[in-house]
């Protein structure tokens, strides 16, 4: 056997955070090692623009989690692809050198190659999990991709089922995989739908009213799932809670009204003791128009950090981005 073997010592390792900036053009990673000094990173990785999504990218594109820390590399859309004519590519950073992994596969429904990925999750120990913008007309599309990381081999989830809308986030819950669509439409309705890795198809769960056709984010938090939607204008946004035994309700409704006013991104803290909404009223809410609300049961909710007064008093923030 071995003795005496020496390992590292980790207080002499750096470690960074890092965070992709979209900077419609000049898009980079910044890093900080302590989450106060930031400096852009000059390893020549570029992550992918907003805008590469098309139309979507526009507006749509608050709450998905674009970048993903897995196996001590962080996995990301790459930039490097023409919009419409290149396949969308997916890249890793391993700390030393950034290189491109894979080119997303077609949609065997499209006779278009994808506008690109939207988020990518960790499904198990070998297995990662990508959403993707594929098509926005006739009618905004996507799937959802399971990648081996050892082997590069794409496994579509659901693959008898040509989703209508675009499953911009994901959660694993209940041994299912859970996703949200998006319509880029206005006054159309959205769904949340579930499958397992074995499915051929994907199983509708909830199919919204109209006027919230926008899933914005899902969370899993105290053993039941919570679906954040954006609205239409004169609607406002909400939040649905489904237990375990597949009851849905309606947990928190925000004041807002104007266009597109939206409740998530949906952060669970590590111990699962609070659960955290970004709120924007757009207009016709009180103020706090951006604020932040949590919640410890998940029922009674209270703004936890009013944005709009700290960073931008009387401003409304489009979109939150993913913290």
């Amino acid at each position: 056997g071995i003795i005496a073997l020496p390992l590292p010592d980790r207080s002499q390792l750096t470690r960074y955070f890092y965070a992709p900036i979209d900077g419609a053009g000049s898009n980079f990673f910044s890093r900080s090692t302590d989450g106060t000094t930031w400096a852009n990173s000059t390893n020549g990785s570029v992550p992918q623009e907003r805008g590469d999504l098309g139309v979507f990218g526009t507006g749509l594109t608050g709450g998905i989690f674009r970048w993903q820390g897995f196996r001590n590399k962080l996995w990301y859309p790459g930039s490097d692809y023409v919009l419409s004519t290149d396949e969308p590519t997916l890249h890793v950073w391993d700390g030393t050198t950034d290189y491109k992994f894979a080119d997303l596969p077609w949609n065997p429904n499209q006779t278009v190659v994808s506008f690109g990925i939207c988020s990518i999750i960790p499904y198990n120990e070998t297995n990662i999990l990508i959403s993707t913008h594929d098509s926005s007309s006739p009618a905004a599309s996507g799937r959802i991709l399971m990648m081996d990381v050892g082997t590069g081999a794409f496994t579509t989830i659901g693959p008898e089922t040509n989703i209508l809308g675009i499953p911009k986030n994901m959660v694993v819950w209940q041994g299912k995989i859970w996703t949200g669509t998006v319509r880029t439409g206005g006054g159309t309705t959205s769904t949340v739908r579930w499958a397992r890795p074995s499915d051929a198809t994907w199983t509708t769960d909830l199919t919204s009213g109209t006027g919230h056709g926008y899933v914005v984010d899902l969370a899993v938090f105290q053993g039941n799932l919570y679906v954040a939607f954006q609205a239409d204008v004169g609607s406002s946004a909400i939040i649905r809670k489904r237990t375990s035994d597949g009851v849905w309700s309606t947990v928190l409704t925000s004041d807002g009204t104007g266009a597109n006013n939206y409740l998530g991104p949906l952060i669970v803290n590590d111990d699962d003791t609070k659960i955290f909404a970004y709120w924007a009223s757009i207009s016709g809410g009180a103020a706090p128009i951006n604020r932040i609300s949590e919640s410890s049961d998940g029922s009674s909710w209270s703004t936890s950090h009013d944005i709009a007064g700290t960073y931008a008093s009387g401003t409304s923030f489009a979109f939150s981005g993913m913290p």
